[in-house]
């Protein structure tokens, strides 16, 4: 559970997505639990709008709309994020079984400012000193922005987290 990039364009920001396949721009795929993915929408879709597509993994924030356009085109996804392909191999591996919710919190449109990208590091965590360097006026409502749309985001993961939780549970058995 988690925020994710929009790629797909119609995707404003608060979208839940709820990708059924992730992938990695070079092409490679895993697949969810079909199952479980299916009785998890069924049970999100009655209180909120879920996107089923898929989730592209990237190594780094990809804080463009250009660079967000170019991965969209090789990667079919409908969003990005930074760990969901590496968690489910994870999961794999230790047969746990695992699914994806994310909420886009900055569409495909969206630039983020280039401080803010060098204080992200790889696992997704912050270099606190590099994101002082984003106190400048000048990237204010860039920032302010940002925000606006990461509480749209957690307000629609909340009302997801809300949501019936026997489904959102993996299947025992």
């Amino acid at each position: 559970v988690g925020t994710a990039g929009g790629l797909d364009p119609d995707l404003a920001p608060g979208a839940l997505l709820l990708p059924a396949e992730l992938r990695l721009a070079g092409g490679e795929r895993l697949r969810l639990p079909a199952d479980w993915h299916a009785a998890v929408h069924t049970c999100l879709a009655a209180r909120l709008p879920v996107v089923a597509g898929p989730l592209v993994s990237s190594r780094s924030a990809v804080g463009d709309a250009v660079a967000r356009q170019r991965l969209r085109e090789r990667s079919g996804a409908l969003a990005v994020d930074m760990e969901s392909y590496w968690l489910a191999q994870a999961a794999a591996a230790a047969g746990v079984p695992l699914l994806v919710l994310r909420a886009v919190a900055d569409p495909a449109a969206a630039r983020l400012p280039p401080p803010l990208l060098a204080a992200l590091t790889p696992d997704g965590g912050l270099r606190w000193q590099a994101l002082l360097a984003c106190w400048r006026p000048a990237l204010w409502p860039g920032l302010w922005r940002l925000r606006r749309d990461f509480r749209r985001a957690a307000a629609s993961l909340r009302v997801a987290l809300a949501t019936d939780a026997t489904a959102l549970f993996p299947p025992r058995g």
